[in-house]
């Protein structure tokens, strides 16, 4: 379905890119203005030109979730139990149902412009960040458990510093990068600009302080091998190679530690190890993980639609502090919200790369990085939502269509 080029459609668009990835401009949207706000425009661009009405799937599987949160969660309150529910996670599934209808307008300036200004915020975001850690290696989490003051998170926000949603965010691209280059054999063209942005996005990921994004990011990263076209004997030396990796890594940052001794980059190295080996497990950390278990336990109380979580203060308490997508909507809505949750963003998802990966099932990888995220963490980041469901799937299909373009002519 190609679409004439639309310059209104793009400044939108880039609007939006820069609501959901910069966090001085996304600090004056709610979830209710920004719900209003894309529910317009889908019904001018999106509603009407569409075959298969994405919202109208979204709602029908996401109504048994809702519910429950209404009636049972939320005790009745329509507001936070029905209606908070429902704008929340439009959006977050919003970049999908975007993304996949500038896939679908296949209109070059369109895909290109967006991708490209997408990208560039997302490293201009990256870049402050980065410039940040001379100030304190651990800016992000800081900003993410609000251990700061107001007036200096202010002031990092305002500096579009980012957080946890753009670190995981960035896990996501690199596990997609790394995909193309598996799905194509390493036989690509400028593979070495591709080596060093894969490099620079690991990076990231290595100083971004979350030892779960980085286990994550190394287990989607081996497991897109796994679901390569590559012979069996090859699969088992990438995996073994891996591995290997992942054994020797805190091996190589103690002897890189003892190198640089006394220096800002040892201590750093020190730091990275023991988070990696589990030596410096804080105490936020510590009680996140008996919250977590609460949580579980809460959830096996009432396993089929979950437990009331607004005038119980203990129920509450837990509900906030699980750290855990999953383990939030397990413990409010059971089996029942969870089925409901997480069919939703399948049926957000599963177009977004099945459709153009043909035989391949490499991009399993990333669809299963953010249901592991969502089990590990929150998910509801506009700023990971934005990344995994607008950014990496369009640089993957573009590179993908590029990529088979120039096999058929050298075929």
């Amino acid at each position: 379905m190609k679409k004439g080029l639309s310059i209104s459609y793009i400044v939108i668009v880039l609007a939006f890119s820069a609501i959901y990835i910069l966090p001085s401009v996304r600090i004056y949207f709610d979830y209710t203005n920004l719900a209003i706000i894309t529910l317009v425009f889908y019904a001018i661009f999106i509603y009407k030109k569409e075959n298969v009405k994405p919202i109208k799937n979204i709602v029908a599987n996401l109504f048994p979730y809702m519910l429950l949160m209404f009636l049972v969660a939320r005790n009745w309150d329509f507001k936070m139990g029905f209606l908070h529910p429902l704008l929340t996670s439009w959006c977050m599934l919003f970049p999908g149902v975007l993304c996949h209808n500038i896939i679908k307008r296949d209109n070059k300036i369109e895909l290109y412009t967006i991708a490209l200004f997408s990208l560039s915020l997302l490293l201009y975001v990256m870049n402050n960040t980065i410039g940040a850690f001379s100030e304190s290696t651990d800016i992000m989490r800081e900003l993410t458990a609000s251990t700061m003051e107001d007036s200096l998170r202010l002031k990092y926000v305002m500096a579009n510093i980012g957080g946890y949603g753009i670190a995981y965010g960035c896990g996501a691209v690199v596990v997609m990068l790394f995909t193309i280059l598996v799905k194509y054999k390493f036989n690509i063209k400028y593979t070495f600009l591709l080596y060093a942005i894969i490099g620079y996005f690991s990076y990231f990921v290595l100083n971004a302080q979350f030892t779960t994004l980085l286990l994550l990011t190394i287990f989607c990263t081996i497991l897109s091998i796994y679901y390569s076209d590559y012979g069996q004997k090859h699969k088992i030396r990438l995996f073994v190679i891996g591995f290997m990796l992942i054994i020797l890594a805190p091996l190589c940052m103690q002897l890189l530690a003892q190198l640089y001794n006394g220096t800002t980059i040892g201590d750093k190295l020190v730091r990275m190890n023991l988070a990696i080996s589990g030596g410096n497990v804080s105490e936020a950390s510590g009680e996140r993980s008996l919250n977590q278990i609460k949580a579980l336990k809460l959830f096996l109380e009432s396993p089929l639609w979950g437990n009331d979580i607004l005038n119980n203060f203990t129920n509450v308490n837990i509900y906030h502090e699980s750290h855990s997508t999953f383990l939030g909507v397990a413990c409010s809505t059971g089996i029942i919200g969870l089925i409901s949750y997480y069919s939703t963003y399948w049926s957000v998802i599963k177009p977004l790369f099945q459709e153009y990966s043909g035989k391949n099932k490499n991009y399993i990888a990333i669809v299963l990085y953010f249901f592991l995220f969502s089990i590990l963490n929150p998910s509801e980041s506009t700023e990971a939502c934005w990344i995994i469901f607008m950014i990496v799937p369009l640089v993957y299909f573009i590179s993908d269509k590029k990529i088979n373009i120039r096999i058929k002519k050298n075929v």
